[in-house]
């Protein structure tokens, strides 16, 4: 449910000018990413606890009215990228782009599972995922105007923002995956 939140947060990040203003909004995501995540969990289970469980849904849909407004107010509307170059949005690049990525994590997360009784859909499923991914970024490239500057993905900037993205990411995985067992093997709680 905080995926919505992720895109918008470091939208409205990336509109504040290159100042020490930026650096505390950069610093605001962080912490509120944190915060958020180490406080998911104990909501979660004292929710799931007091058997109120669809209240998770009740609890995420302030914060998504939230970013919905400070989207709605800051954000935008015209077409134009923050640089101030024209961007076009095709309804069919963007149809087949959301259909590759879910095919293509899907698939993948579905690997593990269905790798012995299922290979040959999971395979399938991948192949497909890859080759509309492949469709796009051919699409993509001939467009006048495109929805993604490519060439920013190959800028010595971005891979590392990548990489160090990846790494804290790699280490919240790990915290999600360990943290909870800790807190219930060592401190009790259910």
């Amino acid at each position: 449910g905080g995926g919505a939140f992720m895109t918008a947060a470091r939208m409205l990040v990336h509109l504040i000018p290159p100042s020490p203003q930026r650096m505390a909004g950069i610093a605001a995501f962080g912490a509120a990413l944190a915060g958020g995540m180490s406080a998911a969990p104990w909501l979660a289970g004292a929710l799931v606890g007091l058997e109120a469980w669809s209240a998770l849904f009740l609890v995420l849909a302030v914060p998504a009215a939230l970013a919905g407004v400070l989207a709605w107010r800051y954000l935008p509307a015209s077409g134009a990228t923050l640089d101030g170059t024209p961007s076009g949005f095709h309804l069919a690049d963007g149809i087949v782009l959301a259909s590759a990525a879910f095919l293509v994590l899907y698939t993948l997360q579905r690997l593990g599972y269905d790798w012995y009784g299922e290979r040959n859909r999971a395979v399938a499923g991948l192949l497909a995922g890859l080759g509309a991914v492949a469709w796009f970024l051919g699409s993509h490239a001939r467009r006048k105007l495109p929805f993604l500057k490519m060439e920013m993905l190959r800028s010595r900037r971005f891979v590392t923002g990548l990489l160090v993205f990846g790494l804290c990411y790699a280490l919240l995985g790990a915290f999600n995956a360990a943290l909870p067992q800790l807190v219930q093997r060592v401190l009790g709680v259910p």
